[in-house]
């Protein structure tokens, strides 16, 4: 069963984690201009700031996800 996180209460370093993880885990297709990691760190952690995604654990595969918050467990 997926389960929404609080990520305002994860450390810094552990989100920094979380999301470095799920960067390089969904590869690294930018199109014409590479990003760096610490610059796509930026971004979702923006994103996530904004609302505009949502941290989801999930038990069965016991790893993160960034997904919109319309498509979140309630």
């Amino acid at each position: 069963m997926p389960i929404l996180i609080d990520t305002t209460l994860l450390a810094p370093e552990t989100l920094t984690n979380i999301l470095s993880e799920f960067i390089l885990r969904n590869g690294t297709d930018y199109g014409m201009h590479e990003i760096q990691l610490d610059k796509k760190i930026e971004q979702l952690r923006q994103q996530i700031n904004h609302k505009k995604l949502v941290l989801v654990y999930d038990e069965d595969s016991a790893s993160c996800t960034l997904l919109p918050p319309d498509q979140a467990p309630l």
